[in-house]
């Protein structure tokens, strides 16, 4: 009898100790918040804590512009030369230094109807004013590999070019469609790497107002 009693004694105790360990020490619930993202049709829950280290995160990291390691900067891709000038001004007013570079850019293709030389320079020239007297508008070609041929328009789109070979056809004459692909050059200014860590989203935001038509390029490594 004295062990039951014991026993019944120490049982006591543990949940005596157990009910007060528990209204010490009260479960804590964790602060959630619902964000707009779903998955599977149901919204995701995150953390308070995560969504202020996350925000935190976004405060002290602006998403700017960054070089590659190693690599080039280059603003501009325009045609004038003085734009690039005006811009470069601008950046080294800024305390942005660089230089001017040029790269030639291959152009829109157009399409150049002509006939074929003649046999001889006068045999080119009685066709030609044949055509002109059909107001047909045609030039002689002075040079290159169609010398004393006729050139009857470059045209910047193929279906202009193919309505006036079309035209020359129904009037009993042949002539030729060739395509030309002319290089251009463009002008960019060339952000030194000191300076790049100065590019960031306001300031091309701001170089973009007053030239839109300039261009951002990364490369991987110098030419």
């Amino acid at each position: 009898m004295r062990l039951i009693l014991l026993v019944l004694v120490a049982a006591n105790i543990a949940y005596f100790a157990w009910q007060n360990y528990f209204n010490i020490y009260p479960e804590r619930s964790v602060p959630v918040r619902v964000v707009e993202s779903q998955v599977n049709g149901l919204p995701s829950l995150v953390l308070l804590s995560e969504s202020r280290v996350e925000r935190s995160w976004q405060q002290t990291n602006p998403v700017v512009p960054q070089g590659l390691p190693g690599g080039r900067i280059l603003l501009g891709g325009f045609v004038s030369r003085d734009e690039v000038d005006e811009l470069r001004q601008r950046l080294l007013g800024l305390g942005i230094a660089g230089q001017v570079v040029q790269k030639d850019v291959p152009a829109e293709e157009e399409f150049w109807v002509y006939m074929p030389p003649l046999s001889s320079r006068a045999a080119t020239l009685r066709l030609l004013k044949e055509l002109q007297a059909r107001k047909l508008d045609g030039y002689l070609i002075t040079q290159g590999e169609l010398a004393n041929g006729i050139s009857l328009g470059i045209f910047p789109h193929e279906n202009s070019a193919e309505a006036v070979l079309e035209r020359l056809q129904m009037a009993g004459y042949q002539a030729q469609i060739k395509k030309i692909s002319r290089n251009q050059t463009a002008y960019w200014f060339e952000v030194s790497a000191a300076a790049q860590r100065l590019l960031d989203d306001k300031l091309l935001e701001s170089l973009l107002k007053d030239f839109p038509l300039m261009q951002y390029s990364q490369a991987a490594g110098r030419e």
